[in-house]
């Protein structure tokens, strides 16, 4: 399931109009002309207003372009893009903008023309001044626009998911995920920058019995009760549980078991999926711990450090997946 925003463009405004009106500057200076008064005028402004309007229609086509079908968006993909904005929203902005940069293509028509039968360089130049007051005035209309699809550019940072099983691991902070992600895996996680944490999204893969295991750590996310979270990272979680099909729960033997028990039951209302419950770090002989998370619920009692029990949970992964063909 490949990132259908990772070659979302962005514009500024007032430096598209910059670029524009520099580069038409340019090339009227470099465009040679002969004749009389006139035709040279004719000829520079006709210069300038085809290099403006072409620079500025092109890039806002490139804008609208670069944005995915709304309807072949993945469904994942498509409610983290509703953390900032609606799908009819978008829509409408890039609606406003592909209008825009139509609009201006025509008024680039309209001038060329005017200017090739306008009687004097005096009027020419009236006539690209007035060309250039007009893509100004278009632009100036959709720049809150085009500012508020800027945001939208931290999307290009979200990893490719992929169509496998997924299973994601949650847990208070230094519990040890990211460790057990990595000794699931067998190899050092990818981390790729997260538009909903400060700390990245984790990545890895378990590859066994001809079965292909996406696992997912989400710092920031996952790891703090549900009244400490602010809206994006509710609407974060609320697309990410669309991915999970299982959720390992990490306990750490070196935490009040309270404070634990009350973030399971929180990521439990929140995602409505199986779970698997490990409890972490064995090496340390609470013996008092793990018989009774081992009792109430079942767990994995596992080491990060020691790697003692991996294998087991791997197992009871493999399983679950297996069992659910």
């Amino acid at each position: 399931m490949k990132n259908p925003f990772k070659r979302i463009e962005i514009a500024d405004v007032e430096d598209l109009i910059n670029i524009a009106f520099s580069s038409a500057s340019k090339k009227a200076k470099k465009t040679k002309s002969f004749g009389r008064k006139t035709e040279v005028g004719r000829k520079k402004e006709s210069v300038r207003i085809s290099t403006v309007g072409t620079i500025v229609t092109k890039k806002l086509r490139s804008v609208v372009k670069s944005f995915p079908n709304i309807n072949e968006i993945p469904q994942v993909y498509r409610e983290l893009l509703e953390i900032y904005i609606s799908v009819g929203e978008l829509k409408t902005i890039l609606s406003k903008i592909s209008w825009t940069s139509k609009k201006i293509f025509e008024l680039q028509k309209l001038y060329l023309k005017r200017v090739k039968t306008s009687k004097s360089a005096v009027e020419a130049r009236k006539l690209r001044k007035e060309f250039y007051g007009r893509v100004s005035s278009l632009l100036k209309r959709v720049e809150r626009d085009l500012k508020f699809l800027s945001q939208l550019h931290e999307l290009k940072n979200l990893p490719d998911f992929k169509q496998v099983p997924t299973v994601i691991i949650c847990g208070l902070p230094n519990v040890g995920k990211s460790s057990l992600l990595w000794k699931l895996t067998g190899s050092k996680p990818k981390i790729r920058d997260y538009p909903f944490t400060t700390q990245g999204i984790m990545l890895g893969y378990i590859e066994e019995k001809g079965k292909k295991i996406q696992i997912l750590d989400t710092p920031g996310l996952l790891d703090r009760p549900i009244e400490k979270r602010n809206r994006i990272e509710k609407k974060a979680i609320a697309a990410l549980k669309k991915l999970a099909d299982l959720v390992i729960f990490v306990f750490d033997a070196s935490i009040p078991l309270e404070e634990q028990e009350n973030l399971l039951k929180s990521v439990e209302k929140l995602v409505k999926k199986e779970f698997i419950i490990v409890a972490n770090k064995i090496d340390i002989k609470n013996n008092a711990f793990f018989e009774e998370i081992v009792e109430k619920y079942n767990a994995v009692p596992i080491s990060c450090k020691t790697g003692e029990n991996i294998d087991e949970l791997k197992r009871k992964i493999l399983n679950f997946f297996i069992s659910k063909n």
